[in-house]
């Protein structure tokens, strides 16, 4: 992926991270208003709610405390057990157990009927009755029978109950076994009670609201709601495995149906449950009013940051197009734009920097213009100067003649020598020459000096033949060979020059010894540019310019007497 910074322009990326700096702010700051506002409506509803349900717990208890012990106290009721002790022959026993029993349906609001099963019984009552007698085999068949195979007691779910009003009504009914002091077992006796009684105790204002009432052995004894009965039956085991604790609260998904918030309550001493299920959309409405608040006015603040931002971007890349503007229309023929010059900060430093660089421009340009000038005004001077060579070249020429006439060949040889290095020292203004032509060059001079030393100047080469076609500084051996004649032989009638040229590896080693008085003191001092050693330095400079400090001159005195001078120069088999 690219770089946008090197893709998008300066505005646009401004412009883009400033709006998207704001947009993550924005969707942060609403997903973190929707997580408190929803866990605070959670906390807040369900702290109502297990209020509410600790409330419908304590009278629930109260309920099933008092059927409880109605059955316990109807299940050793003296006519009940007399008549029962009797194998159920003694009538009036009979009407006294059937008149306390009707007496306690009719006094209370919660139970509605009492049901005895005993084994074959002979004597019945009228179905309009509240108390009815039954075979205990048609208990035996009945699916909550199981309930009393190991317990004295149980609880039955709610399920419909025929009443002595000849309709059939919703019940929740307690079960207890008649057994006497001695531990004998007549029957059971099963107290019916109204489940809308309890329901009632269960309903509060709120709508769509589902609670559920679980016994002590886990099993759902009713429930109210919007829901069917399949609905908790289904599902009322999932819950249980999610209640922990003696109350809570928990979200509880459901598959193919909205999620729920559960809350529970526990009773201390029964060991019932009340859950209640709240729609979870429901207990986050409140919440989700506040996330959208928090979007309309998110969304605001977005454009008002876009706003801003556009408006920032634009002003902070409006003196960048203003330079690049002024720098695409920059000419040298044209006068110098000028850049605003109000803006006191990092702006105007880059205004002034580049004014500065422009009039540096002009006058850099103004002074190559002087400079071309200049050149052109030294190659004219150069072709002039190209025809001086030639007027010396045939003046000598003439002088020569002239001494060859006037039968003196000494002057005429010196003249003729003295050509030949100009010729050589020209060399059409090139800086490199052959060997071989620096060796002629050399021997020229030598001869010239021979003519005024006659024998006393013995001069000696040792040259390598496969060296001569390598190119080296012209002028390089003259000035050493100056040095040694004017200086090492002065005061003396007699010298010997030893001139050796060979190559070393990769370099070129020359050497030049005399028999001259050595190197005077402050010899390497700076001299004049009218004495013998300027020539030297001015060779010394020419290698290190041209060849750095691995090429150079050496000079030291020789054990016997005079001067060497060794010249290491890199080997060059062309000019380039």
């Amino acid at each position: 992926m690219k770089n946008p910074f090197k893709k998008f322009g300066i505005d646009w990326l401004l412009f883009g991270g400033f709006a998207l700096l704001i947009f993550i702010l924005v969707s942060v700051m609403t997903w973190l208003n929707s997580s408190i506002t929803t866990r605070d409506s959670v906390q807040s509803v369900s702290f109502y709610q297990q209020k509410l349900l600790n409330r419908m717990g304590d009278e629930i208890n109260n309920q099933i405390n008092f059927i409880e012990q109605m059955a316990s106290t109807a299940a050793v009721n003296n006519d009940l057990q007399q008549f029962l002790f009797s194998q159920q022959s003694d009538v009036l026993r009979f009407q006294d157990m059937k008149s306390t029993f009707s007496n306690s349906v009719y006094t209370s609001s919660f139970i509605k009927s009492i049901y005895l099963y005993i084994e074959e019984p002979k004597l019945i009552t009228d179905i309009y009755s509240p108390v009815q007698i039954f075979d205990l085999e048609l208990l035996e068949k009945e699916p909550w029978y199981p309930l009393l195979s190991s317990k004295p007691q149980a609880w039955v779910s709610e399920h419909p109950v025929q009443t002595y009003l000849k309709n059939k009504t919703r019940m929740i009914s307690f079960m207890k076994k008649i057994v006497t002091d001695s531990g004998q077992f007549y029957g059971v006796i099963m107290l019916n009670a109204s489940v809308s009684g309890i329901q009632e105790t269960m309903t509060s204002e709120s709508e769509d609201v589902s609670r559920l009432l679980i016994d002590d052995q886990g099993r759902l004894i009713t429930s109210i709601g919007s829901r069917s009965e399949s609905f908790y039956a289904n599902h009322y085991k999932q819950l249980i495995k999610k209640m922990k604790g003696q109350s809570g609260y928990q979200r509880i998904p459901f598959q193919n149906d909205q999620d729920q918030l559960m809350v529970w309550s526990k009773f201390d001493k029964s060991g019932w449950s009340i859950i209640e299920l709240t729609p979870w959309d429901q207990v986050t409405e409140s919440s989700v009013k506040s996330v959208q608040v928090s979007l309309y006015i998110g969304c605001i603040a977005l454009m008002v940051a876009i706003i801003f931002a556009l408006f920032m971007s634009r002003g902070f890349t409006k003196p960048l197009r203003l330079l690049i503007t002024r720098m695409n229309r920059f000419s040298l023929e044209k006068s110098a734009v000028q850049l605003p010059s109000d803006y006191s900060n990092e702006f105007g430093s880059l205004f002034q920097g580049y004014t500065n660089l422009q009039e540096r421009i002009v006058e850099l340009y103004s002074s190559l213009e002087d400079q071309y000038r200049l050149r052109q005004e030294v190659e004219v001077k150069a072709l002039q100067a190209m025809i001086n060579p030639h007027f010396l070249y045939n003046t000598l020429d003439q002088i020569n003649w002239m001494a060859i006439q006037a039968e003196q060949s000494d002057i005429s040889k010196a003249i003729s020598l003295l050509g030949r290095m100009f010729r050589i020292g020209l060399s059409n203004g090139e800086s490199l020459i052959r060997i071989s032509e620096e060796i002629l060059y050399t021997e020229s001079y030598l001869s010239i000096q021979q003519i005024r030393w006659g024998d006393h100047l013995q001069v000696e080469f040792d040259i390598d033949e496969e060296c001569t076609d390598y190119y080296v500084p012209k002028l390089t051996l003259q000035p050493f060979l100056e040095n040694s004649i004017i200086h090492g032989f002065n005061g003396r009638r007699h010298g010997i020059i030893r001139i050796s040229l060979h190559r070393e590896e990769q370099h070129i080693r020359i050497r030049i010894v005399d028999n001259g008085r050595g190197l005077q003191q402050g010899w390497n001092q700076r001299v004049s540019r009218t004495s013998g050693g300027y020539g030297v330095k001015n060779v010394k400079e020419r290698i290190a310019s041209l060849y750095g400090e691995s090429y150079g001159v050496e000079m030291q005195d020789v054990k016997d007497g005079g001067t060497q001078v060794d010249i290491q120069l890199p080997i060059l088999e062309s000019k380039s």
